[in-house]
């Protein structure tokens, strides 16, 4: 079976303001000084499990999407509007439905989150594949590592019966677990090491971000884990649930796939994108697909190391230097310090003092802030827009 993975890759990151702006949102940076920016890395570790990586994004981003990936413009699907994460992924869905037929397994991946375990990471998506294949919408989520409130949640339910391979001759070259063969059937165009399928529930329930003292007794129980945003499923699963539960949205989502590869495209587009409702997948098609038994849940190992770099408090477990030639922090605990400045003469700035301060530096903005504050870091840029500065923004 084939799959394609979908990356959408739009918003502003605007928490993570001054670093990531309007035109050069936070998934085309390299933020934890790996090397890569974080589009990139998404890429590159979908690489070895996709047949074809897609990517959704906007018309401002397309240029250096392409430039960043070096994927083909076929792969790129720039939307006229950002209308949150349902049109994105289930237009791409469609769109793969049509190129590979409608049965094609897709999987949406943030292009902004970091992932330490690769290994960890396939195994999660494998066993989502094979859960997807049995008409499953497939998520894969997060082993808490303390009472978040940032995130989202899913309450697991009863463990899944996953289909199990007769053979693991029948297609050897993918060196992929026997358990997972007779359900995949994936081109895998790399090595993958031979791991046994993991655990797979139903999702009993997908909880918004939660207060303190809800999300202590959601870490407390083990029954919980966090939405990371992830989704696996069929393409005609998809369409299935949009046409039972949104119908006109199906229909439209429809008219534009059809006419996406053909001299059509843009008359689709102005007739049926602006009409789409703007809506999360989550809240459209996994949580009333959840109440019906409908929704299966992978928990990631513990060591995947996950992250979705949402604020700059986010932002500093990944970097292991605060010190610079031209800023740095002294006496100041917990401190963070990013500079991005790219003059030679600088001015010297010194944290001193402060604890859990965040100090970010750009060419052209200061951002002073602290870490239990980093989450409203996203309502400057609103602020600076009201006060016509959308060179800032």
């Amino acid at each position: 079976m084939t799959f394609v993975a979908i990356i959408p890759a739009g918003g502003a990151g605007t928490r993570l303001w001054p670093l990531s702006r309007r035109h050069h949102p936070k998934f085309l940076l390299d933020l934890t000084g790996s090397g890569s920016s974080l589009l990139r890395s998404t890429v590159d570790r979908l690489e070895s499990l996709a047949d074809e990586t897609l990517i959704v994004t906007g018309a401002a981003h397309a240029e250096a999407v392409a430039a960043q990936t070096g994927l083909p413009t076929t792969a790129i699907i720039t939307e006229p509007s950002g209308r949150n994460s349902l049109p994105a992924i289930a237009l791409a869905s469609a769109i793969a439905g049509r190129r590979y037929g409608e049965e094609v397994l897709v999987g949406s991946f943030a292009a902004d989150h970091v992932i330490d375990n690769e290994d960890s990471f396939h195994d999660a998506v494998l066993t989502a594949l094979t859960c997807a294949e049995d008409g499953y919408i497939t998520t894969i989520g997060i082993t808490p590592t303390h009472a978040a409130t940032g995130f989202g949640y899913i309450k697991l339910g009863s463990e899944l019966e996953l289909s199990a391979a007769e053979t693991p001759d029948s297609k050897p070259e993918l060196a992929i677990a026997a358990t997972m063969l007779a359900q995949t059937s994936l081109h895998v165009t790399g090595p993958h090491p031979i791991a046994p399928p993991l655990p797979a529930y139903r999702a009993s329930q997908f909880v918004e971000k939660p207060d303190a003292e809800h999300a202590s007794a959601y870490l407390e129980s083990g029954e919980y884990v966090w939405n990371a945003g992830m989704f696996v499923m069929r393409a005609d699963v998809l369409a299935r649930h949009l046409r039972s539960l949104m119908p006109d949205f199906a229909d439209r989502i429809d008219a534009i796939a059809q006419a996406w590869d053909s001299e059509d495209r843009q008359a689709a587009l102005v007739a049926h994108w602006d009409a789409l409702e703007a809506i999360a997948i989550d809240h459209a098609i996994a949580e009333p697909v959840a109440a019906d038994g409908g929704v299966a849940v992978v928990p990631a190992p513990a060591d995947l190391g996950w992250d979705d770099l949402g604020d700059m408090a986010a932002l500093r477990q990944h970097l292991d230097v605060d010190v610079s030639e031209h800023a740095f922090a002294l006496d100041a605990p917990g401190a963070l310090v990013v500079d991005h400045r790219t003059g030679s003469d600088l001015p010297l700035v010194v944290a001193k003092g402060i604890e859990n301060v965040v100090v970010t530096l750009t060419d052209d903005a200061i951002l002073i802030t602290t870490a239990d504050q980093a989450q409203g870091v996203g309502e400057i840029p609103k602020w600076l827009a009201e006060r016509g500065r959308e060179d800032l923004i």
